[in-house]
């Protein structure tokens, strides 16, 4: 993190509370057979819903790119520990943006200010003269892919802000979009300094 901080959030005993309930859960069942017919319930909308929803779609977006976050931090976590650990917490960061479909969201500006703090970190210094290939080390090129899902997150979430965000706090959405949109550049920014460090910046 950059001097010390914590897109993520600070840690509340009503979400440890919430992880705890979630994690005995998952452990006790895996399986519910509640989805078997195409349908989930949807703690936004207090109902059950198709699984092609577009808030489910979202929240499945979201699984996607933590994910994928979690395939970059293995692949960079020989080589570039404290990038590793950024991610992880990147991870979290994706959680607690999921979290405002239940209400326990705990988002907050000072993330969106992390985020750009983290850019100017990582860009610092660098010269990005044109469009780059995705790729060069597996650190690199899995953090490319865990940016253009963070990406897709972002598409999706715009487009259920357009459709009027289903009940949603406007303020809420509008902020996390700003927060998946920074976070997709810290990715990239990320990305092109590991690529930049290992000499494998390729331009179009």
């Amino acid at each position: 993190m950059v001097a010390g901080s914590n897109p993520a959030g600070g840690s509340t005993n009503k979400y440890h509370i919430l992880s705890v309930i979630v994690r005995w859960w998952c452990v006790s069942r895996i399986y519910t057979r509640t989805g078997d017919k195409g349908d989930t319930y949807c703690a936004a909308l207090k109902s059950r819903v198709p699984k092609d929803h577009p808030l489910i779609e979202f929240v499945g977006t979201l699984d996607e790119a933590i994910s994928s976050l979690g395939m970059a931090a293995a692949f960079c976590r020989g080589s570039h520990g404290d990038i590793a650990d950024l991610l992880t917490g990147f991870q979290r960061l994706l959680f607690n943006v999921g979290f405002l479909l239940s209400g326990h969201s705990n988002l907050t500006p000072q993330t969106v200010e992390e985020l750009e703090s983290i850019v100017d970190r990582y860009m610092e210094g660098l010269d990005l003269k044109g469009f780059i290939l995705p790729g060069g080390s597996p650190c690199s090129s899995t953090i490319h892919l865990a940016r253009s899902v963070a990406r897709r997150a972002e598409r999706r979430l715009a487009g259920i802000i357009r459709n009027g965000g289903y009940g949603l706090s406007e303020d809420k959405l509008n902020l996390a979009l700003k927060i998946l949109n920074r976070l997709s550049d810290a990715l990239f920014a990320i990305a092109f300094w590991v690529q930049s460090k290992e000499g494998r910046v390729e331009y179009l």
